[in-house]
């Protein structure tokens, strides 16, 4: 069984997003996608998710809700409930619990490569080992000097979407439905998120 991890904040999730996870479906030939997410990156303190944990939870179950092959994990909510830090390697372990035969596919942009690349990430080494590590390449965004020990395979894809973008321009009342699934859409909207 082959299992790719999406990590991310999801506020919103975006067709970015799902371009994303079923780009790596294909190419990776997954038998799933994860989407797993994030409650209090380290690397971002002092920022915090525009929407609740809840929220973003509901947006996340409706964006999957036709794809049988996509999962979500609330393991960092969870953690953070109880007040506790979320760091890539420990949410890796505790994913690969029920998949002990799977070959994992830690799924990460080129903004997190750019992250490991630059030491910030605890124990970074070892998601190496425990996971095969696939980038996303971003337009115009390429890391340069990676080490010997960062083994990774590199997705190009086109994306052009960013969830900051998306909670901009539904504050700003500009159109949005081309860049979310309708249901997203619906759910913002009726449940008056971002500030619309």
């Amino acid at each position: 069984m082959k299992v790719g991890i999406l990590g991310g904040t999801f506020d919103p999730p975006h067709l970015g997003h799902l371009k994303m996870a079923e780009t790596a479906l294909k190419e990776l030939a997954l038998d799933k996608v994860i989407f797993m997410l994030s409650a209090k990156p380290p690397l971002k303190e002092g920022t915090r998710a525009i929407t609740s944990s809840e929220q973003r939870l509901a947006m996340l179950n409706i964006f999957i809700k036709d794809y049988p092959e996509f999962d979500i994990s609330d393991v960092e909510i969870r953690r953070a409930a109880k007040g506790e830090k979320s760091y890539t390697i420990d949410t890796l372990i505790e994913l690969k619990k029920p998949y002990p035969e799977a070959e994992i596919y830690w799924l990460i942009g080129e903004d997190s490569l750019q992250e490991i690349v630059d030491g910030k990430w605890k124990n970074a080494e070892l998601i190496f080992k425990l996971a095969k590590v696939v980038v996303f390449s971003r337009p115009g965004f390429k890391v340069e000097k990676v080490p010997e020990w960062v083994k990774f395979q590199r997705i190009k894809i086109d994306i052009l979407i960013s969830s900051t973008e998306i909670r901009e321009r539904l504050k700003k009342g500009l159109a949005v439905d081309k860049l979310l699934p309708k249901k997203v859409l619906d759910y913002i909207i009726k449940n008056r998120l971002y500030k619309i």
